[in-house]
């Protein structure tokens, strides 16, 4: 079909992002149909998948991805390909089955003797190398191995009934040796192999019956005493043995159990196996870059034998694009190109930040994906969230730790093959830079603020700058906290201001300029009833506001309210610019004091420290001995549970207060069909 000629095609190039236009059928008034894609075509794909995962599943691989992808077979249907992977697929299963039964084998044997060893209870960290395998087929090597391991099994079973057959016998002897009045010095020691046959115990049972008898009749002397001890003594030296022949029996069947270990380690690094692993990786991998391509299959329409379909293309790419359909088609089809419309969600191409900045990248587009008239605000969440994450989390001391850790991170981090882990262990490896920015921000303020493992008098807090009625640095939050919730305040309409400055420019990138007029005024409103407030004193002069103050609240609060309003009302009804205005004014009012929390979780953080420095005695900067464990303690406990909620809050503050000012978060990555 030359539709799946195109789309092969158009895989090839990697440049076609696919369209759903089922969603647009009934914008063609019932012309248009759901493309089917052939049932049996999805099936035998799905079928390939599902063989592939579960011949790797039994050679005991995992299904990992292959860096380099392999390319599909060159031929111009799915079917073909599919029927050409399917015959590689019954060729490489034929060359896995001698492995897949090999390693079944050494499984389950491996497990017999777990059991066995758990059995015995027996803990299998004790482990013997051999030095080399049996010059035999590991197939043969097994079987025998599984016949000696019975072979144990029964030994060690015949020796605990030979140690609860002689431990009665040596009760019995006891009990004897009480009637007797003979009192024998030498008592010789019959050597008898371990275990001993049924006719040793049947003859000494047998005898300590007669002789028990014998002493019933009062017919006792001196050379039934000597058999009696005779026996007690050969059967003790028997159960001396017990100990000796269980651990001999034990470390036999550790050195099988290592043995069958060898030989599958011997089996995951032959040529021929890892040969047989490539193949099916590279089918799986096939088979679900089919799956894509029916995925996309499934997105065209078709009205009788025309199919229609739609994909968005960049523009550098789009004459070729055209040329290379209208050559598979040999000029039979109809190509429209039609630029995006406003209710289109145009794909938006996610440029690759450094590895440094991945954290923050995940942390952004957990939110959502920007769309293409929108600014991607990786790089600037890079350094707002560890400037916010510093002032919460001031501490020289601590800061150092985080630092610390995100270089390590870092370190390792170019050594792991990051799709091999788990999702959790990848979230922590991707997150060095992090670490290391919010460290060294922490850093810098705990210098500011004179935290080093909290307020231990080690520093002295170092002012950095004094605008107004604020200071940055220079003081001990602990004893001004008004001067600390000020400071954050001060911080937080300095972020609202930015996240509406990004508002007007990513409106202006809309072409919707009432919409930046709109978030102009409201930078007016924030900054100047910031400035009203600073001004006049803070909300409990507010009856100043309207009094000296009402030309200057009338001009910095009133006339941008009133200028939303007007400028809602145009696209709208009065009550509309009203109700508008109204939710500008309680929106600025309650991220502004949102921000509080800056001061609130920076003095909660420093008083979890400041308590373990009183209960370790630390008195300006003077650390004793038996203060070093408690501080250790309490650092644990700020690093582990303040840096958690601090986070937790910084990334509430961007994803709440500063990204929703001028970030939508509803765009759609370009993700282009992509085949080799």
């Amino acid at each position: 079909m030359d539709i799946e000629a195109i789309l092969l095609s158009l895989g090839k190039m990697g440049v076609a992002h696919s369209i759903n236009v089922n969603r647009e059928r009934e914008s063609f008034e019932g012309l248009l149909e759901e493309y089917a894609v052939p049932c049996e075509v999805a099936d035998q794909c799905s079928d390939i998948l599902t063989r592939a995962d579960y011949q790797l599943e039994k050679l005991e691989q995992k299904p990992e991805e292959l860096s380099d992808k392999p390319p599909l077979p060159p031929k111009p249907t799915l079917k073909e390909i599919l029927d050409e992977m399917e015959k590689k697929l019954s060729e490489t299963e034929d060359k896995a089955q001698p492995f897949i039964e090999t390693i079944t084998s050494s499984s389950n044997l491996a497990r017999k003797i777990d059991q066995t060893l758990r059995k015995w209870k027996k803990n299998r960290k004790t482990d013997f190398k051999s030095t080399s395998l049996p010059q035999k087929s590991p197939q043969e090597t097994l079987l025998n191995a599984g016949q000696r391991l019975t072979e144990l099994e029964r030994r060690f079973a015949e020796i605990d009934t030979t140690a609860t057959r002689c431990s009665n016998i040596v009760s019995r002897t006891s009990q004897i040796s009480k009637s007797l009045k003979f009192n024998v010095k030498e008592v010789p020691i019959q050597k008898v192999p371990l275990p001993p046959g049924e006719k040793f115990f049947a003859f000494i049972e047998a005898r300590l019956s007669e002789i028990e008898k014998a002493l019933t009749a009062n017919k006792s002397n001196e050379d039934v005493t000597k058999e009696v001890l005779t026996i007690k003594a050969t059967v003790t030296h028997l159960i001396e043995q017990v100990p000796h022949a269980k651990a001999d029996i034990i470390k036999q069947t550790l050195e099988l159990r290592n043995l069958v270990e060898m030989i599958k380690q011997s089996i995951r690094t032959n040529p021929e196996l890892k040969a047989v692993h490539f193949d099916l990786l590279s089918l799986r991998e096939m088979a679900k870059e089919i799956e894509e391509l029916i995925k996309v299959e499934s997105n065209m329409g078709r009205c009788g034998t025309t199919v229609f379909f739609e994909v968005w293309v960049p523009k550098a790419q789009l004459e070729k694009v055209v040329e290379e359909i209208k050559n598979i088609a040999k000029g039979k089809c109809v190509i429209e190109e039609v630029p995006p419309s406003s209710k289109d969600v145009v794909p938006t191409v996610i440029k690759p930040v450094p590895r440094f900045f991945e954290a923050f990248e995940k942390l952004t587009f957990s939110l959502g994906y920007p769309r293409p008239e929108e600014i991607n605000p990786v790089l600037l969440m890079a350094v707002t969230f560890p400037f916010l994450f510093g002032i919460m989390f001031a501490d020289v001391g601590q800061g150092a730790i985080l630092l610390a850790v995100g270089l390590i991170i870092l370190y390792f981090r170019g050594k792991v093959d990051i799709n091999k882990v788990g999702d959790i262990m990848r979230y922590f490896i991707v997150s060095g830079g992090l670490f290391v920015l919010c460290g060294t921000s922490a850093i810098i303020f705990g210098f500011l603020f004179g935290e080093f493992f909290g307020p231990s008098g080690v520093l002295h807090p170092i002012l950095l700058a004094e605008i107004g009625p604020f200071q940055i640095g220079g003081f001990d939050p602990m004893h001004e906290p008004l001067g600390m919730l000020r400071f954050a305040i001060l911080i937080g309409v300095i972020m609202l201001s930015l996240g509406l400055v990004m508002r007007v420019v990513n409106n202006f990138k809309k072409r919707r300029p009432k919409n930046a007029l709109i978030s102009s005024f409201w930078i007016w409103l924030l900054l100047g009833g910031f400035f009203i407030w600073i001004y006049w004193g803070g909300i409990s002069n507010i009856t100043r506001w309207f009094a000296e103050g009402i030309f200057m609240f009338l001009g910095l609060i009133a006339t941008p309210v009133a200028l939303i309003c007007i400028v809602t009302a145009t696209s709208g009804s009065i009550m509309e610019g009203i109700d508008f205005s109204i939710e500008v004014l309680i929106e600025s009012l309650d991220h502004t004091i949102s921000f509080s929390r800056l001061a609130a979780l920076f003095l909660t953080h420093t008083a979890l420290n400041y308590m373990f420095l009183i209960i370790a005695g630390v008195e300006n900067g003077v650390f004793t001995l038996q203060s070093i464990p408690i501080i250790i303690v309490g650092s644990i406990l700020a690093l582990s549970i303040e840096g958690l909620v601090v986070f937790v809050h910084c990334l509430r503050l961007h994803w709440v207060e500063l990204l929703p000012e001028f970030y939508s978060g509803k765009g759609v990555p370009y993700d282009p069909l992509k085949v080799k």
